[in-house]
């Protein structure tokens, strides 16, 4: 059973999400910022990553950037799900490929089973490099 690893700041939104990937099969925690989703990826070990760009504290950039910092954290997929658009996000897509970042789903254009499909393809692809 894959676990995920769901950094998502707004509760109704986590809550919807955790329901749906459990009843995928997956083991999910949840948190609410980045710096307890550092601390809970230290013990959790998660399989994939879920996150919000903006969160309170560290922006979800600052996240993945201390994540990627970990050896054991190099090759874990991540998915950014946020209510920002890539184009709007100031981000610019070089870094998001230098970061790894499997896929970015925008919320309003994205369904749970859209997120569901690019978890298991990202887990699946995964699996396949081992």
């Amino acid at each position: 059973m894959s676990r995920i690893l769901l950094l998502e700041p707004n509760r109704m939104l986590a809550k919807q999400y955790q329901t749906y990937l459990e009843a995928q099969g997956y083991t999910v925690a949840w948190r609410t910022d980045a710096q307890t989703g550092v601390i809970t990826a230290d013990d959790f070990k998660p399989d994939l990553v879920i996150f919000e760009l903006l969160m309170a504290g560290h922006s979800g950039i600052e996240f993945l950037y201390e994540f990627r910092s970990y050896p054991d954290w190099l090759t874990v997929p991540v998915i950014i799900l946020s209510g920002i658009a890539q184009e709007a996000s100031g981000v610019p897509a070089s870094t998001l490929q230098e970061l790894g970042v499997g896929a970015y789903l925008y919320k309003s254009d994205s369904s749970l089973n859209q997120l569901g499909s690019t978890v298991q393809k990202l887990l699946t692809r995964t699996k396949a490099k081992k």
